[in-house]
């Protein structure tokens, strides 16, 4: 079992800061870059015109990328594309994929426990690199899943990018690359930006202040799962 290189308390908070990005054998990638392998996955999907077949959220294509979730379809993919991207990216790199689910919510989750969350309102302009992933709500529906895409492209100072995402497309039923902005579209509200690749930064203050919360002096866990994969030892 993996054992993480140190315990975190709200004292610990600027330091934990200074070491985000280590990467000793496995999770993160910061030299192989996982943002931009899983990037290329999905450009190969796109370039493979992976679509639904025979009916509304089913076909071969979301058969497979369900299966490893035992999801049986029709069901919404989008997330289901984006966690196999990871997968696939993840093993050219030889680490766990450090994000995964049905759910482009519980990704975003996933992201925020691993400090390598944005929040809509603390978005700039380098964070919508390619390789990073946005991630969007419909709300007021509470039970909307979400919706999610990997950023592919982004003009410096724009306040659009173009992304890859599943179960998208002008009727919702392809891996298709869209235009998107900082707002939303068609009633989706971008919610914010997760990083697949973490080097060396510094935390937002939303970043900070959860460390602080999460891990106060009364909480101090051994971080196995909790969100700093790019700590663990070998």
């Amino acid at each position: 079992m993996r054992r993480p290189l140190l315990f975190v308390t709200s004292v610990a908070a600027i330091g934990v800061a200074a070491m985000l990005g280590r990467r000793a054998g496995g999770s993160f990638a910061t030299s192989g870059d996982l943002g931009l392998l899983t990037l290329e996955e999905a450009r190969l999907d796109l370039a493979r015109g992976i679509k639904e077949e025979g009916g509304y959220n089913s076909g071969p294509a979301i058969d497979a990328y369900a299966a490893p979730w035992g999801i049986a379809t029709p069901v919404s993919w989008c997330a289901l594309a984006f966690s196999a991207w990871v997968e696939r990216a993840s093993q050219k790199l030889g680490i766990v994929a450090p994000v995964g689910s049905p759910l482009a919510q519980e990704i975003k989750n996933q992201f925020i426990r691993k400090l390598a969350w944005i929040t809509v309102e603390e978005i700039q302009d380098s964070d919508l690199r390619p390789g990073n992933v946005a991630i969007w709500s419909a709300e007021p529906n509470p039970d909307y899943r979400g919706h999610i895409g990997i950023i592919s492209a982004h003009s410096p100072g724009s306040k659009t990018f173009d992304a890859i995402e599943g179960n998208s497309g002008p009727i919702g039923d392809r891996v298709a690359l869209m235009t998107r902005n900082l707002v939303g579209y068609e009633g989706h509200v971008l919610l914010g930006i997760g990083r697949l690749t973490m080097g060396p930064q510094i935390m937002t203050e939303g970043q900070q202040l959860y460390l602080q919360q999460r891990y106060s002096p009364a909480n101090v866990p051994i971080l196995e799962d909790e969100g700093f994969p790019f700590l663990y030892a070998a």
